[in-house]
């Protein structure tokens, strides 16, 4: 056997749907290197090359297991030990191997997952500098590093508060790195015109998701402040790249949602509860807050069924669409607007199974009249 085979076997079990894939690759990897070994590493054809190790790190990292992201961390720590100190050139990992390992962070749910996420971002930028080209970070990379700050369950304040009131605005850590990456990105891309970093639907949605997560006060605004910006840079470019779609929207409904915790019993970002609270003016206050994120969150289904029923399929509303309105205004107890929005998700299903009938093929086709659809009950 050689390289060529074992690299071919290796990316048969990586594509394969067996759940011992990712094993049988990484026992593959071990085997070319003992045999590479034995012949006193003078055999260059059973050499291992970057191709195996990226695509076994890559195959661990996306494998969801426990401990995915250390596993694959540390075949990516002797990866770089042999190209930058074994003299082993062509063993240059690349940024995807490092985004996939980021990505196992983020999803990882470790309360360290962001500080790791970032850890590898920064050796990546290090060794870019170093000349090391194949790993200088891309939009995937920025993206997945994004999103590992995103989950992040880090709830300590960045020392920013806004008072509003009678109540604190605070960012989550993070949050605030979330748009910190993100606006490197714009900046780079404005400045330098670098295509592989210019910030796309995923990244302004993930920060969206940030914002979502911090569960702060006015996180409804900010989510609505990304999407005016994505709308806008869409509509003057005509970018299909960066131009919303339900993830986006459906990210903003629920930044309204957390941000007045209509997902809970109290409220958010804040240390008063509405029920126990005697203040009728913190009251009148919280519930006005509540019923002007159920307002936006309907406004924004609307917004979403009109499009898709016109015929953009990415402004598809999904499930957790729906059902974060539906809990916004069962919060207020307001049944009518409830109905609303399950004869709405009724309107749009019927319409998909409509749509999914094939025509009858003993039978011309007619010619469909275009129906109106109703949003409301």
């Amino acid at each position: 056997p050689n390289s060529y085979a074992f690299n071919a076997i290796i990316t048969a079990w990586v594509r394969s749907r067996d759940r011992e894939s990712t094993k049988k690759a990484e026992q593959k990897l071990t085997q070319m290197w003992t045999l590479f070994e034995q012949s006193n590493y003078t055999n260059s054809d059973l050499q291992p090359d970057a191709q195996a190790y990226n695509r076994v790190i890559n195959a661990i990292a996306r494998s969801r297991e426990p401990d995915c992201a250390r596993k694959a961390t540390v075949l990516l720590g002797k990866m770089e030990e042999l190209c930058t100190v074994g003299g082993y050139t062509d063993m240059e990992p690349c940024a995807k191997t490092f985004g996939a390992i980021i990505n196992a962070h983020a999803n990882s749910g470790d309360i360290d997952a962001s500080d790791k996420a970032a850890e590898l971002l920064q050796r990546m930028e290090s060794l870019y500098q170093l000349g090391y080209h194949k790993v200088k970070p891309n939009t995937f990379v920025y993206n997945a590093c994004m999103n590992a700050f995103a989950k992040s369950v880090e709830s300590s304040s960045t020392g920013t508060r806004t008072k509003r009131s009678g109540s604190t605005t605070t960012r989550t850590d993070g949050e605030v790195k979330a748009e910190q990456i993100l606006n490197l990105m714009e900046k780079m891309y404005k400045e330098n015109g670098d295509e592989s970093v210019k910030p796309d639907v995923i990244s302004y949605s993930t920060m969206i998701n940030a914002i979502a997560n911090s569960g702060c006060h006015g996180a409804g605004e900010r989510a609505e402040n990304i999407l005016q910006r994505m709308t806008h840079l869409y509509l003057a470019t005509g970018d299909e790249k960066v131009k919303p779609n339900a993830i986006t929207m459906t990210a903003v409904i629920k930044a309204w949602s957390s941000s007045w915790s209509l997902l809970s019993s109290g409220t958010a970002g804040s240390t008063t509860s509405v029920n126990d609270e005697n203040n009728n003016d913190k009251i009148n206050y919280e519930m006005s807050g509540v019923k002007l994120a159920a307002q936006k969150s309907q406004e924004l289904l609307e917004r979403m069924c009109m499009l898709y029923l016109a015929g953009d399929q990415s402004m598809k509303p999904t499930k957790v669409t729906f059902d974060l309105v539906f809990e916004a205004f069962k919060t207020l107890k307001d049944q009518e607007s409830m109905d609303w929005v399950n004869a709405v998700r009724q309107n749009i299903s019927t319409m998909d199974n409509k749509h999914s009938r094939k025509p009858n093929q003993h039978q011309p086709r007619r010619r469909q009249q275009q129906s109106s659809h109703k949003f409301s009950s």
